[in-house]
């Protein structure tokens, strides 16, 4: 829950040229649409970028598993951003950290 505050409290600094909004927009266009493709590529850069950061953290705030694909990043990513319109205003690659620390939390150790 720590990352997850970090990640919230660095992201009030930064510019959002990728909201919410836009994403959840991109999202839920339609299957090998180019803006599908901008979604799932933003997805997988926020979550390779995590998994860069998490290795070097005594303990990761998303675990995902092995059996993890686009697909279901996407839809946590979706239902996060379906279930809280109110805060797509904020920036796409905090959202994503939310959704997905929320739909793949790590176990206690």
């Amino acid at each position: 829950m720590i990352g997850i505050a970090l990640m919230l409290a660095a992201a009030g600094n930064a510019p959002n040229f990728h909201t919410g909004n836009t994403l959840y927009a991109e999202c839920t266009s339609e299957i090998g649409s180019a803006a599908y493709g901008v979604c799932t590529g933003y997805i997988e850069g926020i979550f390779d970028y995590d998994a860069v950061i998490q290795a070097n953290l005594v303990r990761p705030v998303i675990c995902t598993g092995p059996d993890a694909t686009i697909e279901r990043l996407r839809d946590a990513v979706v239902q996060y951003l379906k279930d809280h319109p109110e805060a797509r205003d904020q920036a796409a690659s905090t959202l994503i950290n939310i959704a997905l620390h929320q739909a793949f939390p790590c176990p206690d150790p």
